[in-house]
């Protein structure tokens, strides 16, 4: 069933997270699909967030198929995870 893109959020031992958390099982929480969103590359959008976002921690697999960001402050995270999802509604993004 798919569903509009939302993120949420949450924290770890890093630091602060967001994604989509509504059908993991399918892909929900796939880090490039706010890029597909936005008609960016995935290289385009990861600059797009390191740029806009600063997220204090950027990590990924060496295949660059898994990347994730946190933030030590909520609400720096929080400004990212608001934009997303407003952006999300405007486009009426639908996942899964």
């Amino acid at each position: 069933m798919s569903h509009l893109l939302k993120y949420e959020e949450w924290e770890t031992s890093t630091g602060w997270k967001c994604g989509d958390l509504q059908d993991l099982g399918k892909g929900s929480n796939y880090w490039w699909l706010p890029a597909r969103m936005l008609q960016m590359t995935p290289a385009n959008y990861l600059k797009w967030v390191i740029e806009n976002f600063k997220p204090d921690e950027v990590y990924h697999s060496d295949d660059y198929s898994l990347v994730g960001w946190s933030w030590k402050s909520q609400n720096k995270m929080r400004v990212f995870k608001n934009k997303l999802n407003a952006l999300a509604r405007q486009y009426n993004f639908m996942i899964c």
